[in-house]
């Protein structure tokens, strides 16, 4: 029988992955990743403005619970505002700042704003100024769109 020779498959000149090889390699990672970059940009654009509308209206929706929440123990008129600041919410009845009662089942879901203001108006409209969730601003018309920049 004959010797068999086990070697690593490699002579002397070769060595794995060459140094044109390996920069091939980058280049086409590279080209992919700037030809795909909007497209993920977008993704995540319309990802953090989805998120915005949808606390938008849980706030809108937190708001008219305040208003029947109040209504309930003292007679408030429209139209009623809430301003919205970092830490708290301040609520108007008719230009007129008022103490609003506690409500402690009472909750916020999604991010809570940091700013701006929603308002019911006489009648019965919502609009929605400003409102501030720290990377999107949010308004709603009394039309009913809301839009966020």
């Amino acid at each position: 029988m004959g010797n068999i020779n086990v070697t690593s498959g490699l002579n002397k000149y070769e060595s794995g992955i060459s140094h044109i090889e390996y920069s091939t390699v980058i280049i086409l990672c590279c080209t992919i990743l700037i030809i795909a970059s909007p497209y993920i940009y977008k993704i995540f654009y319309n990802m953090s403005k989805s998120a915005a509308e949808t606390s938008t209206t849980g706030t809108i929706e937190y708001v008219k619970s305040i208003y029947t929440r109040t209504n309930l123990t003292k007679d408030v008129g429209l139209p009623f505002k809430v301003t919205f600041n970092k830490d708290s919410y301040t609520a108007y009845d008719n230009g007129k700042k008022i103490t609003l009662p506690v409500i402690n089942d009472l909750t916020l879901e999604g991010k809570k704003p940091e700013g701006g203001s929603v308002i019911i108006n006489p009648d019965g409209k919502i609009s929605v100024k400003d409102l501030d969730f720290g990377w999107r601003k949010c308004n709603k018309s009394k039309n009913g769109d809301i839009t966020c920049e």
